[in-house]
């Protein structure tokens, strides 16, 4: 799929304004994709585009096969999504964690059958949140989001991972395979450990 496909896809896929007011304990997912130095000498730009524009899609696809809501489309490589209350009886938390692992599948597929070294990197937080729209555009406000941002920076370099915080890995019946990789300050206000899917 090219990236123009690939980005009216995205635009069409969104929910109309107002459809996901949310202001509580949810679950916030913000992925972006890195290795684009060691790209550039690997192939041409447009196969780079056309690379860039399977992993978007297949994270859109993801995030909403799990009923998560994009507060926007996704900026260059970043995406972002969010969860709240089920009416399945699920936790937020697992339909984002599940999707993370799910996106890292993904782009682990695309990886083999393209042979191109991006990895995508997942950070999934728990906490209060508000999700409004304001001047015709969705923003996200509080700590979850100041969180993910957090855990991407401790993202290994060339390696594909989800990372969440304690305060998720609470609400989940998934379990990281390994013990805390670190510490953060966390949407509580405190120090949490963090975990590490891959």
């Amino acid at each position: 799929m090219s990236i123009l496909s690939s980005i009216k896809s995205l635009m069409s896929s969104e929910r109309s304004p107002g459809e996901f007011p949310f202001s509580g304990v949810g679950s916030l997912l913000l992925s972006d994709v890195s290795g684009f130095s060691a790209a550039v000498s690997e192939i041409n730009p447009l196969e780079l585009i056309e690379v860039m524009g399977r992993i978007l899609e297949a994270e859109r696809r993801c995030i909403h096969e799990a009923d998560g809501f994009m507060p926007y489309s996704g900026v260059a490589e970043v995406m972002m999504a969010v969860w709240g209350s089920s009416a399945s009886g699920s936790s937020h938390a697992d339909f984002a964690v599940e999707t993370g692992r799910k996106i890292l599948a993904e782009s682990r597929r695309v990886r083999a059958e393209t042979d191109f070294s991006l990895q995508i990197r997942l950070a999934v937080t728990t906490g209060k949140m508000t999700v409004t729209t304001i001047g015709g555009r969705h923003q996200v406000y509080g700590g979850p989001f100041t969180t993910a941002q957090r855990l991407l920076e401790l993202a290994v370099p060339r390696r594909s991972h989800l990372l969440c915080t304690s305060e998720t890995l609470e609400l989940v019946s998934a379990r990281p395979p390994s013990d805390s990789i670190a510490t953060i300050r966390g949407c509580s206000g405190h120090d949490v450990p963090v975990f590490e899917f891959t």
